[in-house]
């Protein structure tokens, strides 16, 4: 055994926390190295000053301090928040009916758009011409189709002259 893993197991030798057999090592080191020796002595003169000191009770105990807060939490209510940050909870409930309204609107535009009837893009209906592929079910999409690509009649009856 060297010094330093001597110095390591020194206080639990002293202890009474060490096993027989590094117990057995210990001695034999300590027969043989004085500094080791020394090393124990003065940590058994520790132990030895601190067990002489009168015991000393503190001026406080953790119940002095946990009960004065415990009045001071019930006086108070509960609060959500952490740190200096905290809410009561009427503003709790406001933000909860905020958040609600909130989440409900951003909801209700993505259904509103969802449920708008889309118009097939022009590129099928021609494809579908080609294709010979029938008369589609929608009768507003036969008439665009049927209309002629090079009038500049808007619908109402005016020409691109009356617009604005």
């Amino acid at each position: 055994m060297d010094c330093r893993s001597a110095t390591r197991l020194i206080s639990a030798y002293l202890d009474d926390e060490l096993a027989s057999d590094r117990e057995a090592l210990l001695n034999e080191h300590l027969s043989s190295c004085g500094s080791c020796q020394a090393e124990m002595i003065a940590l058994k003169q520790t132990m030895v000053a601190m067990g002489a000191r009168e015991n000393i009770s503190p001026a406080f105990t953790l119940a002095d301090i946990e009960s004065p807060a415990a009045e001071r939490q019930a006086r108070r209510g509960w609060a959500l928040g952490f740190g200096w940050f905290s809410l009561a909870p009427r503003w709790v409930t406001v933000l909860g009916a905020v958040v609600a309204i909130f989440v409900g609107a951003v909801g209700g535009i993505g259904l509103h758009a969802v449920n708008q009837p889309t118009r097939p893009p022009a590129a099928s209906r021609a494809v579908s011409d080609i294709l010979s592929l029938g008369a589609s079910d929608d009768p507003l999409a036969d008439l665009i189709a049927e209309r002629p690509s090079g009038s500049s009649t808007a619908p109402g009856g005016r020409g691109q002259e009356g617009r604005l």
